[in-house]
């Protein structure tokens, strides 16, 4: 590892090394030497003319905004928090209502359905699908039915 004197480093901090500014810059980052012998070349001059370059009042307003980004107004604390909940369960039951009296869910069933009825290795449980698939409109026919033996027997009782 090659190591630089101090006037090529005070040349580096002045910027009048061009060809090794990148093997220098690489060169500081690994060796702690160099490092302090560049640190030690950062005179009086520089400092002054970095003063220079910094406005006065650099200091006061960079206090007044931090000062000024902590006044954010506190934002107070939702105390019933469970309002918020309860709104989103009914909202959810509303949903889901409105999905099984439009007939969604049976929609997608059937569709399901009609889909393992595509595929051979599943048209072998064809007793498993109507269990599976067709129990609404099983559970309508049932409840069709016996509303009809109901009417019928009120029918015969009057005659």
């Amino acid at each position: 590892m090659k190591h630089f004197s101090k006037e090529e480093w005070l040349a580096y901090g002045k910027g009048q090394i061009n060809e090794e500014e990148a093997l220098m810059e690489n060169h500081l980052l690994n060796c702690d030497t160099c490092l302090q012998l560049f640190l030690e070349g950062i005179d009086a001059n520089a400092v002054e003319e970095a003063r220079t370059l910094i406005p006065p009042d650099f200091t006061v307003r960079t206090c007044d905004l931090i000062r000024a980004s902590s006044r954010k107004e506190k934002v107070q604390p939702n105390r019933f928090p469970q309002k918020g909940f309860l709104a989103y369960y009914a909202v959810a039951a509303v949903i889901t209502i409105m999905l099984t009296g439009g007939g969604v869910f049976q929609s997608w069933s059937e569709h399901t359905r009609m889909n393992l009825q595509l595929d051979p290795a599943v048209q072998t449980a064809s007793k498993y699908e109507t269990i599976l698939f067709n129990w609404p409109f099983r559970l309508q026919e049932k409840t069709t039915d016996w509303l009809k033996t109901v009417d019928l027997e009120k029918y015969k009782e009057v005659k």
